[in-house]
């Protein structure tokens, strides 16, 4: 009667460290990939910031370029 017991026991605590080792492979990996993330997000900031300003520098060159055009139209001049 002991025999079946020890193999319940084996079996049920193989179960248990092959659920509690993936969780732990799956937990170590989002750890890592939190902190690739959070390193990359000062460069991606950077490159936002970069892309915004060259953006609006051409839409204040297009705002002035219409005001002029708009001013020129609005002289009479021919």
């Amino acid at each position: 009667m002991d025999r079946p017991t020890s193999l319940l026991m084996l079996v049920l605590g193989l179960a248990i460290g092959l659920v509690a080792g993936t969780k732990l492979a799956v937990a170590r990996r989002a750890w890592k990939d939190y902190t690739v993330t959070k390193s990359s997000v000062a460069g991606l900031r950077k490159t936002a910031w970069t892309l915004r300003r060259g953006a609006f520098t051409r839409a204040g060159l297009v705002i002035l370029l219409l005001i002029a055009a708009m001013s020129y139209a609005a002289s009479g001049q021919r």
